[in-house]
């Protein structure tokens, strides 16, 4: 589910309005918005274990006015817990690059320590904000479940956490 959450209420540790907007998701890990300068249309990006999906938002919506575009597919192999690849959820940030915006979504590994057989497995993929002209950026990284872009750091940088290999020892493999 993805909620809206307003009015925080710091006496009750709680909002004073909760807000269903969407329901029945695969595995919604986070959301990122992007608002197109030139249209200024909003839209709100959400990252499903099967795909990347983007909704046109608009301010004081309650629930989506339009059915998703899909902008990417993600394999469904690899979700057995007995071999360490219970990397269901997806990652997905906005961040400048070059002047332009760029979409950033990460998916984790098939396995604990593996050969991935699906390129998108263990990556960052960055793309257009209409889902056009992917590029893989990062190979690799088992489970990046945090993408930040941070504008004033170095020029523009974007950085992942990567929760590297479970119970291997501290050798094996190399993070």
């Amino acid at each position: 589910s993805v909620f809206i959450l307003d009015g925080w209420d710091a006496q009750s540790h709680s909002f004073r309005h909760v807000i269903h907007y969407l329901d029945h998701l695969r595995n919604p890990n986070n959301l990122a918005f992007w608002t197109d300068p030139a249209t200024k249309q909003s839209w709100l990006y959400l990252p499903l274990t099967d795909r990347l999906v983007r909704y046109k938002y608009n301010a004081g919506d309650n629930a989506p006015s339009l059915p998703p575009q899909t902008l990417m597919r993600f394999p469904g192999y690899g979700l057995s817990y007995k071999y360490g690849g219970w990397h269901l959820t997806r990652t997905v940030a906005v961040a400048q690059v070059n002047g332009a915006a760029r979409i950033f979504v990460s998916a984790g590994s098939s396995c604990n320590y593996c050969q991935e057989r699906e390129v998108l497995r263990a990556a960052v993929v960055s793309m257009d904000p209409d889902g056009k002209h992917q590029v893989m950026i990062a190979q690799g990284l088992r489970n990046a479940v945090d993408l930040r872009a941070i504008a004033d750091f170095d020029g523009g940088a974007l950085f992942a956490t990567n929760m590297g290999d479970d119970h291997l020892g501290d050798q094996l493999p190399e993070d």
